[in-house]
């Protein structure tokens, strides 16, 4: 498995920490929101790339699906 940037690790430990306190994954929107990114392309640029490296999970299309797959 690929090591992930700082920016990745930190999106990551936002998502399990979401998940932990909500018991459901963060959308897209949620994550440009919280890290203040200027569009939503971002949070799906990283999510793409923490998918990439086998952290992440995600059905296409589906709101929420985040599934992490590291502990």
């Amino acid at each position: 498995m690929k090591p992930l940037t700082d920016a990745q690790q930190k999106i990551l430990d936002f998502i399990k920490g979401f998940i932990e306190d909500n018991s459901y994954s963060p959308t897209s929107k949620e994550i440009k929101e919280h890290f203040k990114f200027n569009s939503i392309n971002a949070a799906y640029e990283h999510l793409g790339w923490i998918e990439k490296k086998g952290y992440i999970k995600r059905t296409p299309k589906i709101a929420r699906s985040i599934v992490v797959l590291q502990a």
